[in-house]
């Protein structure tokens, strides 16, 4: 069986043409991930800052349910959870979270 020289030619031509819109689509992925890393990198500080305080809130209302609910005797068992939970938040909070990033975050 002969191969088809129009055949040919016409595939060869459509690759070319793939690879040339490639390239330009290539530059603009580029341009748009360069675009949403400097977007990111400008919301990562007040991000970051958020969810510190985020956590505050989170460990001091778990630990006041979680005492709630243990001295009430509603629910001991899930109050000494909570209590334990906070603490376990509370030094990821204010002692790794920080020293993973490596400064000091009010």
């Amino acid at each position: 069986m002969r191969a088809n020289p129009t055949f040919n030619t016409a595939l060869t031509g459509s690759i070319k043409s793939w690879t040339e819109v490639g390239g330009q689509y290539d530059q603009r992925f580029k341009t748009f991930f360069d675009q949403l890393e400097a977007a990111l990198a400008s919301i990562a500080p007040n991000l970051t800052v958020f969810l510190l305080k985020l956590a505050r809130v989170s460990y001091v209302v778990m630990a006041i349910v979680g005492l709630m609910f243990w001295t009430s005797h509603y629910n001991r068992r899930t109050g000494i959870e909570m209590i334990v939970g906070s603490v376990i938040l509370a030094v990821a909070a204010e002692a790794i979270f920080p020293a993973m990033l490596g400064q000091s975050i009010t």
